[in-house]
């Protein structure tokens, strides 16, 4: 899943190593799909741990 998002949102895979960890950080998958459609590649690394996050 992580890797389509990386084609799907960023036109490349070489972004999947920074979606996966930013998905280990965020592990809200709809959160982190909404902000690379957002705002593609420069979403990476914006995720911070954040309690009671589902």
């Amino acid at each position: 899943m992580l890797e389509a998002f990386s084609i799907a949102f960023t036109g490349d895979e070489k972004y999947v190593v920074k979606i996966k960890e930013s998905y280990s950080v965020c592990t809200d998958i709809g959160e982190l799909a909404e902000s690379l459609a957002e705002h593609g590649p420069k979403a990476l690394g914006r995720f911070s741990i954040k309690l009671g996050r589902l």
